[in-house]
């Protein structure tokens, strides 16, 4: 599938400063150097998430003055093209996406992590980073994780996935220790089965 004639998609857009979101038709992005455009199969939507798309909590107005903004930050799907200079990666691969991008020159990203600059950007959630609520999204192609024959709603939870992994391989934990794992949602069920 490739974007329709008109090169225009519909999109998830949160417009206004209230509760709410609308389907909008925008043009469909076009990768950049180094970027890479995906054919969105799945997006997820973590409660921080639904706080600014649903609710328009207190704690989001502070997107109001960058609005209308094209959210979702956790995603996979297929890629669909490839911009100049993003190589290791093939049209037609299934990808997940790391929504984080740090820098690229600190200490931490140079050392890997990236997760942890001081200028990291978070795809779908930074104002000037738009996200995966639309058929068509571009991306850093670091960011791409091959998830091959795995679905791309299983695709969508690896990115909270690698966090539990990562706070279990931090913490010190030995097997046979006992754990006590507060919090129901993606990452705490992820941690659970980490430990």
């Amino acid at each position: 599938m490739t974007p329709n004639a008109t090169g225009r998609m519909t999109a998830l857009l949160k417009t206004r400063p209230e509760p709410g979101m609308s389907l909008e038709s925008v043009p469909v992005p076009e990768p950049g150097p180094g970027e890479v455009r995906i054919r969105v199969e799945s997006v997820g939507i973590d409660g921080g998430a639904e706080a600014l798309l649903y609710d328009w909590h207190e704690s989001k107005h502070h997107y109001a003055n960058a609005l209308p903004q094209l959210f979702g930050h956790e995603f996979a799907g297929t890629v669909d093209a490839i911009g100049s200079d993003a190589e290791g990666i093939e049209t037609g691969e299934r990808v997940a996406v790391e929504p984080i991008v740090g820098c690229g020159h600190c200490r931490h990203c140079r050392s890997g992590s990236f997760a942890i600059c001081p200028d990291r950007r978070i795809l779908g959630l930074d104002a000037e980073i738009d996200g995966a609520l639309a058929e068509y999204a571009v991306v850093p192609r670091e960011t791409l994780y091959p998830i091959g024959s795995l679905s791309a709603d299983a695709g969508v939870f690896l990115e909270l996935l690698g966090l539990a992994v990562h706070g279990i391989e931090r913490s010190g934990f030995e097997p046979g220790d006992s754990v006590a794992i507060t919090g129901p949602g993606p990452v705490g069920i992820g941690a659970l089965v980490a430990a």
